[in-house]
């Protein structure tokens, strides 16, 4: 999976601002040096950590490593399309921002259709409902909101300032290791704002051994997430207030019910329950969140989601056929 990752980058259209790619294999056989190795044209710097370390201490060691003021990450399983380095750069620049994700879509194999992440819903209307503009500067609040649901970006998609990349990386998996990837753009957005891109930028290979499908947090991962819930709103209420008032008085008048069901996409019940009895989210007339939407990730996006849509998506989000060479 890694010759794919590394192929993507390869062929990024903004190569040329790259000046170091760090590939660090915990533990194992090192099979991943002899893959670099077939990479002669990219600037890597091949780590192999012995003894292996705890996912986010993996991460952490490599801080001493990273010298270039912005940062870019990518799963070794994952990978970018060609403009991915070329837009986040552009829409760094453009919006004056510290971090820039992108819209990904999801797919088994390097051979498939792209499509919108079913989580890019939460960003459309917590962002004023508008993706036709291809970034989205988004407020502190619009950006909390999002992350309150669930996590709403991916870590294959982040390019960004590096300090403001480690301080709050290392705040976020010290708060919940599990859910770091969703607080993890809070305490970005602490630091400046975030700038979103709304054109598929990466895809996000899904497999049966990826963490969360781990049967630890399939069983538990609700609970964890309702954990982090109740953290985030000791920590910042009057932000909860905020983020509360921009759900209740703002999106939910303006969201149909498949709408609605298509923001709580993939959300367990627990978290649900959390949002409402804690956060005081709410659907129409008072209507818990535990009430509305799937109970599991949905196959497509909502029908009258897509109707709304294809207005302002159709001409960046056609069918496109992207194979690894």
């Amino acid at each position: 999976m890694l010759r794919d990752a590394l192929i993507s980058v390869s062929g990024q259209t903004k190569i040329e601002c790259i000046d170091k790619v760090i590939v660090s294999e915990n533990g194992g056989n090192q099979e991943s040096g002899s893959v670099c190795d077939s990479f002669p044209a990219l600037p890597i710097e091949y780590v192999f950590q012995d003894p292996p370390l705890p996912v986010t201490d993996h991460l952490v060691s490599l801080q001493s490593r990273v010298k270039s003021p912005l940062t870019a990450l990518l799963h070794d399983d994952d990978w970018w399309l060609p403009d991915h380095i070329k837009t986040s750069l552009l829409a760094l620049e453009s919006t004056k921002s510290i971090a820039s994700f992108a819209n990904f879509s999801e797919a088994a194999s390097t051979f498939h259709p792209l499509t919108s992440s079913y989580k890019a819903p939460r960003i459309w209307a917590a962002t004023g409902f508008d993706f036709s503009r291809n970034q989205i500067a988004m407020s502190y609040i619009q950006n909390f909101l999002v992350c309150l649901f669930d996590s709403s970006y991916h870590f294959s998609t982040y390019v960004g300032n590096t300090d403001a990349f480690w301080l709050a990386i290392c705040k976020a998996i010290s708060n919940n290791a599990y859910d770091c990837d969703r607080t993890f753009p809070i305490f970005l957005g602490e630091l400046g704002s975030i700038v979103y891109n709304t054109k598929v930028n990466a895809v996000i290979r899904t497999h049966p051994d990826q963490d969360s499908l781990r049967p630890i947090y399939h069983e538990e991962g609700g609970s964890l997430k309702a954990k982090t819930t109740q953290s985030l709103a000791i920590s910042f209420p009057a932000v909860i207030h905020d983020a509360a008032a921009l759900f209740n008085q703002v999106l939910v008048p303006e969201l149909n019910e498949q709408e609605l069901e298509g923001m709580m996409a993939y959300l367990p019940w627990e978290q649900k329950q959390a949002l409402s009895s804690i956060c005081g989210l709410y659907g129409r007339q008072g209507q818990p969140l535990t009430e509305i939407g799937y109970q599991e990730k949905p196959k497509t996006v909502p029908l009258s989601f897509s109707q709304r849509l294809i207005f302002n998506l159709k001409c960046r989000l056609k069918p496109i056929l992207y194979s690894a060479r």
